[in-house]
């Protein structure tokens, strides 16, 4: 069954932005903007409650109207292993998966990440997605993926 809200046309537009945390706002804009092309919006303090105390963060183009949005925070705890062995750690956001438009975009990404010596997976066949998966300069971990086929065609259930 689709919800339908008054205003929406019972039509999302896709994820604005998501939010994490980073003790280091410059190196986290470096990484994303040099090492993966994302386009830096802006950066700016703001003061939030409740303890009114000014926020360094920026924004980073993620593409189609989504993009990144990083808080600098010096006390930012990011879980770059998981423990046990365990696929996932307990709570917190788990991994940002960032889109590009098909396999070749894929591989060229990943081949462009090996020539900076950052670490990236093979490209993992996940049925209908592709996808390369690194830490970025956080230890967070990042997922690239793309459609194997043109989902837009498909009823959604």
């Amino acid at each position: 069954m689709r919800l339908r809200l008054q205003g929406l046309d019972n039509r999302w537009s896709g994820i604005h932005h998501v939010t994490f945390v980073t003790p280091d706002l410059d190196g986290t804009i470096r990484f994303y903007r040099d090492a993966l092309g994302l386009g830096l919006l802006f950066v700016k303090e703001s003061r939030l409650a409740p303890d009114d105390q000014l926020w360094r963060h920026c924004f980073l183009d993620a593409g189609n109207g989504a993009a990144l949005h990083v808080f600098e925070y010096s006390g930012a705890v990011i879980h770059p292993h998981v423990p046990d062995g365990r696929p996932w750690f307990d709570g917190g956001l788990q991994q940002v998966a960032l889109s590009v438009p098909d396999e070749t975009a894929l591989r060229g990404l990943q081949e462009h990440l090996r020539e900076l010596g950052i670490g990236v997976s093979d490209v993992e066949d996940f049925g209908q997605v592709r996808a390369i998966h690194l830490r970025d300069n956080n230890g967070m971990l990042l997922e690239v993926a793309c459609w194997a086929e043109d989902l837009a065609q498909r009823p959604l259930a």
